[in-house]
């Protein structure tokens, strides 16, 4: 009878043991800024911090948190963190855009440059 009952014991205990690597995954929360239109010239301004140029389909960094200029990013699509966020958009000096947007997890939202 002990014996049935350590078998059971040990067979409850590797079965428990199956399960241990699996779980969920969350990945982490982001969400995009696109921008389209007229981007020749066009400086944007996130949250009164980060400053970037658009130029060609280009993103050319001029001002980060980090101290990194002159940049280059692959596209017109800036990466942000979802939630409540501030955008400048200047051209010639002249502030043609500024919004505050709210963006949801997995979001892209456009804004088109005029």
């Amino acid at each position: 009878m002990n014996k049935l009952i350590f078998c059971i014991v040990c067979l409850i205990s590797l079965a428990s043991c199956s399960g241990y690597r699996e779980g969920v995954t969350v990945a982490e929360p982001v969400s995009y800024l696109a921008f389209g239109g007229n981007t020749t010239g066009a400086i944007v301004k996130i949250d009164e911090g980060i400053s970037f140029a658009l130029s060609d389909g280009r993103v050319k960094t001029t001002e980060s948190n980090t101290g990194e200029k002159d940049k280059y990013l692959a596209n017109t699509h800036y990466k942000v963190t979802p939630g409540k966020h501030r955008i400048q958009v200047v051209k010639n000096g002249e502030v043609v855009i500024d919004r505050e947007l709210l963006i949801g997890d997995g979001i892209t939202r456009e804004i088109i440059i005029p």
